[in-house]
């Protein structure tokens, strides 16, 4: 046995999922639960509990989707911006087109297109 193994690289650990995504997930949960208590605060016969926490739980859902949407576009931004600062013209680009083609976010394609411009 030569001692390869001994010095191999380590393999790299999976980056964590950004704030932005966690937090999207704590509101999908809090908004489900809001919604489940709704369903039970309706069949049990509370039907202003049964309203008022739908139109929580659905708001919490809404705000889950737009926070989650928007933290995936801010994540390709900041890739894209870090391949500009590194040098990596091309791969940067190609980023951003991608980046201009899937998300529809109004903040987000505004920030797009001065990166796209540069």
């Amino acid at each position: 046995m030569d001692g390869a193994l001994a010095y191999a690289e380590p393999m790299p650990r999976p980056a964590p999922p950004s704030p932005g995504i966690q937090l999207a997930n704590r509101t999908f949960a809090f908004g489900g639960a809001a919604l489940l208590v709704a369903l039970v605060g309706a069949v049990s016969g509370a039907a202003s509990v049964g309203l008022l926490c739908g139109a929580c739980g659905a708001l919490l859902l809404w705000a889950g989707f737009v926070t989650k949407s928007s933290s995936i576009g801010a994540d390709a931004l900041n890739r894209a911006w870090d391949a500009t600062s590194r040098g990596r013209l091309a791969e940067a680009q190609g980023m951003l087109d991608r980046a201009a083609a899937t998300f529809q976010l109004a903040y987000i394609r505004q920030a797009i297109d001065p990166q796209i411009a540069e």
